[in-house]
């Protein structure tokens, strides 16, 4: 009977999508990544938070094979205090140590940005989880125009790059490449934000005296800094200088 031909192939219809095989999701994409990567931008004069000027480090982490959730910007408020900073650091890294099974990180610090990093590897959470950080226009020794911050009065941050600052003194007391993690640093005469220039190299550290003129905010597309940082994560050894 012609209903009973259509119940035949109905149920031969259903039967079949019931045993068709299902898509499979899309994998996550593998990591060669050495460490996920931590940027720490430094001072907004105006505490402006700033969202897209660390793009020419994150598409080259990813060129290099990092995933993009292995690439991390810190934006913290650049007006609070870098030990706040320090703080919040210290629960990225937690969470980006966690979401991909990783031990440490490592860190590109620009400015007073290697403030809050530093402080979070000797003082605060991230002790023993970091293994390599790069300071770009590090503030580690200070600026002379933060001399100036008392006019500041909305930042608290801005006083703690004083030379002379408590903070400045506890980071660079008994051992300023503090803790079992490889530092560099790169500054170039240029630089007319961390006054002296000099003030961005640290002891125990790869310190470059760039002499290629570039700026204080240069370093955020710097392509040699940015290729070299990326090699020595990876094991590299050569020097930069």
């Amino acid at each position: 009977m012609r209903w009973e031909k259509w119940v035949v192939v109905a149920a031969a219809f259903f039967a079949a999508g019931a045993c068709a095989p299902t898509v499979p999701a899309t994998p996550v994409p593998p990591s060669t990544a050495p460490h996920p990567l931590v940027i720490v931008p430094g001072i907004e004069l105006f505490c402006e938070v700033q969202t897209t000027d660390w793009a020419a480090w994150e598409d080259a982490a990813v060129a290099r094979g990092y995933r993009r959730d292995e690439v991390v910007v810190f934006r913290p408020d650049p007006c609070t205090s870098n030990v706040d900073s320090a703080a919040g650091l210290a629960q990225i890294v937690d969470r980006l140590l966690e979401a991909t099974g990783a031990d440490k990180v490592d860190i590109v610090a620009h400015s007073m940005g290697s403030l809050a990093s530093r402080w979070c590897i000797r003082f605060s959470g991230c002790g023993g989880k970091v293994a390599h950080m790069v300071g770009v226009a590090a503030a580690n020794h200070g600026t002379i125009w933060a001399n100036l911050c008392p006019v500041a009065v909305w930042s608290r941050s801005c006083g703690e790059l004083a030379p002379q600052s408590s903070m400045i003194a506890a980071l660079n007391a008994d051992d300023e490449s503090w803790g079992e993690v490889e530092y560099a640093t790169f500054n170039s005469v240029c630089d007319i934000a961390i006054v002296p220039y000099t003030s961005t190299f640290l002891d125990g550290a790869i310190n470059v005296d760039e002499p290629r003129c570039v700026g204080h905010t240069g370093w955020k597309t710097d392509g040699p800094t940015i290729d070299w940082s990326l090699d020595w994560f990876a094991g590299s050894t050569a020097d930069p200088r």
